[in-house]
């Protein structure tokens, strides 16, 4: 994938700063498309894969809240806001979400912010149980 533009890697990180994790953040990911009609960029907390243990091979989500106020003002214009709870079908690879759509610098765009990074990622962090460390693996 190109890198992609100025302005998307500031939007995300400006998301990013609106997710208040409820115990220490993996990394946390984002993927970008271009449509004829804009732009969907989607932001989502890393899994943690449990190593060696009780649970081992275990992925966890991130525990976070969304400061869903401090995203909506990243936008001049909102066209639509919608959560789904869950997956619809096992093709959908966004699961649970907030979408948020409408015009940021005069860019239409939709924003997600997903519970968890999609299946078709690794783990972005190990939780090596024999050492009681947290290491980032993206």
């Amino acid at each position: 994938m190109a890198n992609p533009p100025q302005w998307i890697l500031k939007l995300a990180n400006s998301v990013t700063s609106c997710l208040e994790p409820m115990e220490p953040m993996p990394p946390v990911g984002c993927h970008y498309h271009q449509f004829d009609s804009g732009w969907e960029i989607s932001i989502f907390p890393a899994k943690t894969e449990i190593v060696g243990g009780p649970e081992d091979g275990q992925q966890i989500a991130a525990r976070f809240q969304v400061d869903i106020l401090a995203v909506t003002e990243l936008f001049t214009h909102i066209t639509e806001m919608t959560w789904q709870s869950r997956s619809f079908d096992e093709q959908d690879q966004l699961g649970a979400h907030i979408a948020i759509g409408g015009v940021i610098e005069g860019e239409q765009v939709w924003i997600r912010i997903l519970k968890s990074a999609p299946s078709c990622f690794d783990p972005g962090r190990k939780a090596m149980f024999h050492h009681g460390r947290l290491v980032d693996t993206w």
